[in-house]
């Protein structure tokens, strides 16, 4: 990204008053240790190194939804499961 990279736009999000409730799934290339401990400090909740699997991130995503809220996802989730990403 042209000037600032995933960890200093995840740690100005954070910042933000009205977006502490947010949760961020970063999506990255960079897979090492020390990539994902800069996403962590920065506030990532989630940290996916690409490439990943569909049902990977559907997992994710699941994990920070209310099931009665959103209860049409488990249904369209299961649709992007048989999908090739």
């Amino acid at each position: 990204m042209p000037g600032m990279d995933g960890y200093e736009v995840m740690s100005a999000i954070k910042k933000m008053d009205d977006m502490e409730d947010v949760k961020v799934i970063m999506l990255t290339a960079r897979g090492t240790l020390i990539d994902k401990v800069y996403g962590k400090v920065a506030g990532t909740d989630e940290y996916l190194t690409k490439p990943f699997k569909s049902d990977e991130l559907i997992a994710k995503i699941s994990k920070y939804l209310s099931p009665n809220k959103y209860s049409h996802i488990n249904h369209e989730s299961k649709s992007l499961q048989n999908a090739h990403v």
